[in-house]
């Protein structure tokens, strides 16, 4: 495939970094395997303790949590920044209200069937390739791009929705942040820091 922009590249998912989860059909299970690893929860003698949860949600920075999940499971939960690309700067922003997403715009990245929020700077894929409205002599069909743009932002208005409500309820949920030094490597906040911002964020959204 072609190379993606320089804001975009290295944030494309990759099969590096693995994270183990179980999946079922309604509930999703985190294996626990030492407290060394995970750094919660305990192990007694050849007992793994474990934690169930009805949701989980990844909060981005990019594909790679829904892609490893879908690629060793074959089941990911849709949500709303679970196959797009999120500037972290925008993020906390987000989690609080949602509905910023597409508030003043939308932006056609045609050369990977992305389409970006103007505000928030995220990036959402299209569900076709960009073959599906470029012919081989690169010449755009406005009325497939139209076609691929509603699609989305109708997708997008759904994933917002669903968000807000299931953060509202009492279901059990965990929220999966990928951070790699990509995202942070210009930032002053320190790991930590922007783990606690997320929870005070969604917090503040529920």
């Amino acid at each position: 495939p072609n190379a993606a922009p320089a804001t975009l590249q290295n944030f494309l998912p990759t099969t590096q970094r693995r994270k183990k989860f179980s999946a079922g059909s309604r509930t999703m299970q985190v294996l626990k395997k030492s407290s060394q690893l995970h750094g919660v929860g305990k192990q007694t003698g050849n007992f793994n303790m474990e934690k169930r949860f009805d949701h989980i949600i990844s909060l981005g920075l990019n594909c790679e949590i829904s892609f490893i999940l879908k690629k060793k499971f074959n089941f990911v939960e849709s949500s709303l920044l679970s196959w797009s690309y999120i500037p972290i700067s925008s993020l906390n922003d987000v989690l609080k209200n949602p509905q910023l997403i597409f508030s003043e715009g939308i932006e056609d990245l045609t050369e990977y069937n992305m389409f970006k929020c103007s505000k928030t700077g995220i990036a959402f894929h299209g569900k076709n390739p960009p073959s599906f409205y470029t012919d081989k002599k690169g010449n755009i069909d406005q009325s497939l791009l139209l076609q691929e743009k509603n699609d989305v932002i109708s997708r997008v208005e759904y994933l917002k929705q669903k968000f807000i409500r299931v953060g509202q309820s009492s279901e059990s949920k965990l929220y999966v942040l990928g951070i790699s030094h990509y995202f942070t490597q210009n930032l002053k906040q320190s790991l930590k820091d922007i783990i606690l911002n997320c929870y005070e964020a969604i917090a503040q959204s529920q």
